[in-house]
This record gives C-alpha cells, structure tokens and sequence, in this order.
C-alpha cells in the first residue's frame, strides 16, 4: 500500500513538473526576447521587403533571372506629419500601393528593395500625393509626371 503511494505521490510531482515547464519554455522565449530589445540587438538591420514581380531593367533583359545582379536600394524621406508613404517607380509597373515605405522614428521612413543595375524613375506617395525625392536632385518626365531618376550600378 505504502508503494502504491509513493508511485502515486511521484507520478503526481512528475505530472506537475511537466504541467509547470511548458508556460516556463514560453516565458524564458519572451524575457529573452526582450532583452534583446533592451540591449540594442536588431535583427531587423536587413529588412525583409516583398516584391510582386522582377523589376525591367533597360540594360540588361537577356540571360536569367538568376545571372542578373541585384543590388539593395535604399529609398527614404523625412515626411513629420505622414501618415502612410509608398513608392512608386517603373520598377513597381507604377503601382502606387505596391511598396510601403516603414516608419523608423523621427518623421523618417525608409524600405529597402532589391534592383538590378538600371536606370529607374520613382516618386513617393505621401498620404496619397505624389511627392519627389528632396535628396535626389536629379529629375525628369516620366510619361506625363515628373519623376526622380535613380542609376543602380
């Protein structure tokens, strides 16, 4: 009687522990992960960014895809008052909801996105109105609107 007690008793404990360990998994994953938020670590320095379609690029349209360069592009403007800025360039077939830039403190907003070498027009979408490039001097007509004009090399 007394062993059938003690099998019951450690089945219980044992029942318990394991009952105990997976909330404690979960919460050792959270507090670590906000460490890593209040120690400076960014995974986020390369930014995953989505891309529709494979952009033209009027210099290079032979070969495959896989043999084209791509270069990070960084596009980014300081809009204080936006609400929502995306870009829109040939790159985007000028979709004009196609790639929203993030909010990155300080009126700043900013996206990466992959590019082969080319020459590409782009303007941004503050809250809707399109916006030029104020860093990028270099402008030109695009079709019927004026657009900035970026050479990836």
């Amino acid at each position: 009687m007394i062993a059938r007690a003690r099998w019951i008793f450690w089945g219980l404990v044992l029942a318990s522990v394991l009952i105990m360990a997976v909330p404690s998994v979960e919460l050792l994953e959270t507090l670590r992960g906000y460490h890593r938020f209040l120690t400076g670590f960014d995974p986020g320095t390369v930014r995953p960014s989505t891309m529709r379609s494979m952009p033209d690029s009027p210099t290079d349209r032979e070969g495959p895809l896989a043999d084209i360069p791509l270069s990070f592009v960084e596009f980014s403007l300081t809009a204080a008052k936006a609400k929502e800025v995306r870009l829109a360039g040939d790159f985007t077939q000028w979709e004009r909801g196609s790639v929203t830039l993030n909010p990155r403190g300080n009126g700043r907003w900013e996206t990466l996105i992959p590019l082969p070498p080319g020459r590409y027009h782009y303007f941004f979408l503050v809250d809707g109105r399109p916006t030029l490039d104020p860093k990028n001097p270099l402008v030109e007509t695009s079709g019927l609107q004026q657009a900035c004009v970026r050479e990836v090399k």
